[in-house]
């Protein structure tokens, strides 16, 4: 029994998962995932347990419960500048990811096209396929010399844009650069975004609450004329390190949230109860009520997480191994450039059999023809055999779909590092990159 041709290319690991394999004994160190080591915060599981103790064990509204729909029109529309209905402006959804899935559901014809950054998270490549819709790619400009941001060419972008063009994918603050677009930029894009009736921008902001230095989060639904052209999502799993509940919601006008709506309600029919009722009440508490030295809980997350990526990134900046450091300004990754470190990375990782071994070292792209795989993932591979360290190459960030051979991918001199973790697996990292 053959399954449908547009999933053909899914039967596969993920790259997470492929990773994760890569450490066979021992306990690896992992900074690929962007699970927080720290547990949800108990007040968050003291609410769960509270919910079900409340009767709040059997379906629910598909939208959502009017206690978490309340309490995110409360938070939110201050932010947004704006009243924001809880019952027709707001749709609980499976996670950002199922929020997306909901989207491409509810707006997606076959070949329309869908505008996604690259590099992106991975997920964004495959919900609009999976619909029959096609997907046009536009790259991020990486760093110059001496700087960090990437940047967006948006006189190329607006090429992109035709009468098929149905979506534009926004993830900011971005997976995996860390770019935080700024409001000149959102402004650029909101302006394109205007000249075409259809098009919608898809927001994934669930790293909201994660800008660090001087970066402050813009939210393109909140500038002026866009509330109509943008659906933002955001997420619990992030923010309250639950990222097994998937609960989390889509912020917009009612012509965009109730298509999302209907999808779910012949769809998953309702998001986890429970679940919501305690992060209905988490959300209250987290804007209400102190939570570590005298600071609110998200002033608290933000402060540990800026102290954790100034940390790593001052480890690698220190490094043995060759790297050049992207300091992120916002979310949970950082990002390196490993090109000057491919040549101290041994050959057999650039081969799957290392009977095949033809080049002693690889020093470029010229010997690329000859191996098994991108200098990022031998890179990880190197790591993780080396150090137990597990990272994530970022040519799976891309679509590579065009690429004839390993030379044509994109993105393969770009490794990803995860700085949401624990003090005791940091100081183990630190310990490795400063001993060769």
């Amino acid at each position: 029994m053959e399954p449908a041709k547009r999933i053909a290319n899914l039967q596969r690991d993920s790259i997470f998962d492929e990773v994760n394999t890569l450490v066979t004994e021992g306990k690896p160190i992992n900074l690929g995932s962007g699970i927080t080591e720290w547990d949800t915060p108990q007040f968050l599981k003291d609410f769960l347990y509270q919910s079900t103790l409340e009767p709040e064990n059997q379906y629910g509204r598909s939208a959502g419960q009017p206690l978490l729909m309340n309490a995110i029109a409360k938070e939110y529309s201050p932010r947004f500048g704006r009243t924001i209905n809880p019952m027709t402006e707001i749709c609980a959804v499976h996670g950002s990811t199922g929020g997306l899935t909901n989207a491409c559901m509810a707006f997606l014809e076959e070949g329309d096209e869908v505008v996604i950054f690259e590099p992106g998270y991975e997920y964004y490549f495959v919900q609009p396929v999976i619909i029959g819709a096609k997907l046009r790619t536009f790259y991020l400009d990486e760093p110059k010399e001496g700087s960090d941001q990437w940047t967006v060419n948006f006189e190329e972008l607006e090429k992109l844009l035709n009468e098929k063009t149905r979506f534009i994918v926004l993830n900011t603050p971005h997976n995996p650069t860390g770019k935080v677009f700024n409001k000149e930029e959102l402004e650029k894009l909101a302006d394109i975004v205007k000249k075409w009736p259809k098009l919608i921008v898809i927001a994934d902001e669930v790293y909201e609450h994660m800008c660090y230095d001087s970066h402050k989060h813009i939210r393109i639904g909140a500038l002026e004329g866009m509330w109509d052209r943008v659906i933002s999502f955001y997420s619990a799993s992030k923010t309250f390190s639950c990222a097994g509940w998937r609960v989390g919601w889509a912020i917009g006008a009612e012509k965009l949230i109730q298509p999302l709506v209907a999808i779910q309600n012949w769809n998953n029919l309702n998001i986890n109860r429970p679940a919501q009722i305690a992060i209905a009440k988490a959300l209250n508490y987290a804007t209400g009520t102190v939570y570590k030295d005298d600071k609110l809980y998200y002033d608290h997350l933000n402060t540990i997480l800026q102290k954790k990526k100034d940390s790593l990134v001052a480890v690698l900046k220190k490094s043995w191994i060759k790297l050049k450091v992207f300091e992120p300004e916002g979310g949970f990754f950082i990002l390196v450039d490993i090109t000057e470190a491919i040549p101290q990375i041994p050959a057999k990782y650039f081969y799957k059999n290392e009977e095949k071994i033809i080049y002693k070292s690889i020093n470029g792209i010229k010997e690329l023809d000859e191996v098994d795989y991108t200098p990022d993932y031998a890179f990880v591979r190197w790591l993780a055999a080396k150090s137990k360290i597990i990272s994530i190459p970022i040519y799976s960030f891309y679509n590579q779909s065009h690429a004839k051979s390993l030379k044509e991918y994109k993105g393969t001199n770009l490794v990803r590092f995860a700085f949401c973790k624990n003090e005791d697996t940091l100081a183990a990292v630190a310990e490795c990159f400063t001993k060769e």
